[in-house]
């Protein structure tokens, strides 16, 4: 062997091993409450891009880091021609912080709408991205109109860490042409990712070694888990698995019965408040203008005028009365109407959080099965072989 083709294949390990390294280092940010690094946002932001194609339109996906909010992003230049939407990570370094751009842009009416997305909102740091932004698009020559939307109601965090996850969350939601929901679960957004990886058959190099990485650490830690169970353990926690998501399944159903019941009664109520507004407009308005007298002051030449002087004050008085009786009507049926809205709320929360636990118990019982099922092959495996293949020795093998 040559010593220059030596040197070239030391690199190419060396470049394998690099690869692995940040392969590891993504599985590791999505199976740990930690902060996400550029490098994870960039590959989960393309992820999101392949795995939601928008129906019309081109996403053009930037780099984290090539937005400065000091201004300094000013020398680079990017071709906008056939593209729709520019989506990037921003990095905020006091504090510490992710948000995300989504750029409309509309060539024909040479527009673009910035639209920011800050899971902690600080208009003070809206206003220097839109400074950094607004420079930056003078200084490259587009000619583009732009406009800057604070976007409202953005998810808010709860911590000081999932900042990165927000930012995907966020994403997702304007590929899928959806809002920001109203809350989100940092675990069960990572669970996600790492689902849809698994779940990902495209070729996309980064993608499998990734995907590759997830099952071996998922396969490890199933070796591990079997060691000293009995296959009668294994299969009782199964048992107790499929119970467990039963229970979930019927959570869920009762969950939507509620929403289902509810949504019919807030439909129920604004029909009913739109059809007392226009019979309370229709026949309230004329009782408005009637001055009361007191009904042993009408006085009368006939008795054919006293008798209509009497038919016209009822009128009045049933008119006012239905008046009065609307609107209480009314007022009882907004503080019902805005009741129903709170109930409502809170119903499509447990709706997304019996959703959470199916996919978290439906993922158990999988787990169990696979564990059951990999306890029987070693054991027929250590049946055979038991006395020449020692577990540790078998460990090691299975999970390289």
């Amino acid at each position: 062997m040559t010593p220059q083709r030596s040197m070239k294949r030391t690199e190419t390990s060396k470049g394998e091993e690099e690869r692995v390294d940040e392969a590891t280092a993504i599985y590791k940010q999505l199976t740990n409450n930690v902060k996400l690094t550029d490098d994870t946002l960039q590959f989960l932001t393309k992820a999101l891009v392949s795995w939601y194609p928008m129906e019309q339109g081109k996403v053009k996906v930037l780099d984290p880091l090539w937005f400065k909010v000091d201004g300094t992003t000013t020398g680079h230049n990017i071709k906008l021609d056939g593209y729709t939407k520019l989506c990037f990570s921003i990095h905020h370094l006091k504090p510490k912080h992710w948000t995300l751009a989504i750029v409309d842009i509309d060539d024909d009416a040479k527009s673009m709408v910035f639209n920011h997305h800050d899971s902690s909102p600080c208009w003070d740091r809206f206003d220097t991205v839109c400074a950094s932004f607004q420079k930056w698009k003078e200084t490259v020559g587009h000619k583009f109109k732009l406009r800057f939307i604070n976007v409202a109601p953005c998810t808010p965090q709860q911590d000081n860490i999932s900042c990165g996850i927000h930012v995907l969350s966020c994403l997702r939601h304007v590929l899928t042409d959806k809002p920001c929901p109203p809350s989100l679960n940092p675990r069960a957004e990572r669970r996600f990712f790492i689902r849809k990886i698994k779940e990902s058959d495209e070729v996309d190099y980064p993608l499998q070694e990734v995907k590759k990485v997830i099952k071996k650490q998922e396969y490890e830690m199933l070796l591990k888990a079997i060691r000293k169970e009995t296959p009668e353990s294994l299969e009782t926690d199964r048992h107790l698995a499929a119970i467990a998501l039963d229970h979930a399944r019927d959570g869920l159903r009762d969950a939507r019965a509620a929403l289902s019941r509810l949504r019919i009664e807030q439909d129920t109520l604004a029909e009913a408040l739109t059809r007392l507004d226009a019979t309370v407009e229709t026949k309230s308005e004329p009782a408005r203008h009637w001055s009361f007298e007191p009904l042993n002051s009408l006085r009368a030449d006939s008795q054919q005028e006293l008798s209509a002087h009497m038919c016209r004050y009822s009128k009045t008085l049933m008119d006012q009365s239905f008046a009065n009786g609307s609107e209480i009507s009314r007022k009882v049926l907004r503080e019902h109407y805005d009741e129903i809205i709170d109930k409502l709320e809170q119903a499509e929360k447990d709706v997304a959080q019996k959703q959470e636990e199916i996919d978290e118990a439906t993922k158990a019982v999988e787990i169990k099965t696979q564990m059951c099922d990999l306890k029987e092959s070693v054991n027929n495996i250590l049946n055979q072989h038991g006395s020449l293949l020692p577990w540790n020795n078998w460990l090691g093998r299975a999970s390289n």
